[in-house]
């Protein structure tokens, strides 16, 4: 905002301090609109960790050429035990925790 406000100061008599953030936008977006103010993109060199990128590089976050074709993932091996015994008769508990809960009886230990 402050090399805004400072090519206003030296290109037009208006006092800087006195006008806000919003107003100096204005008055640039008004120079750009009217076309007495052109803005022009220099070639800018991007400085990475570890050396230099130049801009006519495109950055790539995670090239293709540095993966490694490892093939399909095999699937996970289950080891859940199961919830009931192998002979567990569900229908008779299934019947007992219904004729408890209908006649109000708590069949859960606390």
């Amino acid at each position: 905002m402050r090399v805004l406000r400072d090519f206003l100061t030296n290109h037009f008599p208006l006092p800087p301090s006195r006008v806000s953030d919003e107003m100096v936008l204005q008055q640039i977006a008004e120079l750009l609109i009217v076309g007495r103010l052109h803005l022009h993109a220099e070639e800018m060199e991007a400085h990475a960790a570890g050396g230099t990128v130049s801009a006519e590089e495109p950055a790539v976050a995670f090239p293709i050429a540095e993966h490694r074709n490892q093939g399909p993932e095999p699937a996970p091996q289950l080891a859940d035990s199961p919830s009931f015994p192998a002979n567990a008769n569900l229908a008779a508990q299934a019947a007992a925790l219904v004729g408890a809960a209908a006649a109000g009886i708590p069949f859960c230990p606390v």
